[in-house]
């Protein structure tokens, strides 16, 4: 009998008042401290992949295989701003059908786009090598996957980039800029 009143004496004692309390106590510093700190960890971690994603998508990386990239450099095309106003004339190129990059020929690009040149001149003589423009233009856009040109961003880094590809087809031609008439994904 005295080692059963001992017994429950110590079973009392492990669960006294006091010791139920500093229980409780510890779930509170869980609930003080561990969630804000768990809040805390998601929003970085939300902004680094944030952060990751934007600069993914800036880096202007070119997939030509499934398993090798290669930066592209791509320059800002500054013009003056008598250039610009002179760039009355559009040379446009209508139903361009691209295979974008690692779709296996089961996706398509449906493209239009004018391009805008300083003089009549010009616009004949790209209209007379109208194929070498077209080349380009599939080459470059081919060379693009799926979620580069679903980017809404990159589609302004895609005309930077034609442009600069045309202008380096016609070196006399005074290119302006390139702009998407029909941008078609299916």
């Amino acid at each position: 009998m005295i080692k059963e009143e001992k017994l429950e004496e110590i079973l009392k004692e492990d669960l006294a008042p006091a010791k139920i309390e500093e229980a409780k106590g510890l779930n509170r510093k869980v609930f003080i401290i561990g969630i804000p700190a768990f809040i805390v960890q998601l929003i970085v971690v939300y902004f680094i992949m944030g952060y990751m994603i934007t600069s993914k998508i800036q880096g202007h990386t070119v997939t030509n295989d499934s398993t090798k990239t290669k930066p592209v450099t791509v320059k800002k095309v500054e013009e003056k701003p008598d250039e610009a106003q002179n760039a009355n004339f559009i040379y446009s190129i209508e139903d361009i059908v691209v295979n974008p990059a690692e779709t296996d020929g089961k996706r398509l690009l449906l493209l239009s786009l004018g391009i805008s040149v300083r003089s009549e001149e010009d616009k004949t003589e790209m209209k007379t090598k109208e194929i070498l423009v077209k080349d380009a233009i599939i080459s470059t856009i081919s060379s693009k996957n799926l979620f580069q040109l679903n980017s809404a961003g990159y589609k302004d880094t895609l005309k930077i980039e034609l442009t600069q590809r045309i202008k380096q087809i016609f070196p006399k031609v005074h290119l302006h800029q390139v702009y998407f008439s029909k941008f078609i994904l299916q």
